[in-house]
């Protein structure tokens, strides 16, 4: 089963590059091929943060690692956190 965690971080202060540079210097210790992180278009300080996983089952609260990242993240703003599940055709 594919599955995707979706943080959402809305940052509190004023110095976006600052966070930007955090974020990746997190992401870089993460040994994890499939995550994105977005920007939003317009609200320099809003970021989305993508986490796909293949498992037999996706876990409601996120992986240790959306855990992990959350209770990191949250000291920088609102910290919104989503588990999706990818649907499957089943024709039977």
């Amino acid at each position: 089963m594919k599955w995707l965690e979706i943080i959402e971080l809305r940052f509190g202060g004023n110095d976006s590059k600052m966070l930007k540079s955090k974020l990746y210097k997190l992401l870089e210790t993460v040994e994890n091929s499939e995550i994105k992180v977005y920007s939003h278009v317009n609200v320099k300080t809003d970021f989305s943060i993508h986490l796909t996983h293949y498992s037999e089952k996706a876990d409601r609260s996120g992986s240790p690692l959306g855990q992990h990242l959350v209770s990191t993240l949250k000291e920088f703003g609102l910290v919104n956190h989503n588990v999706w599940v990818k649907l499957e055709n089943d024709k039977s």
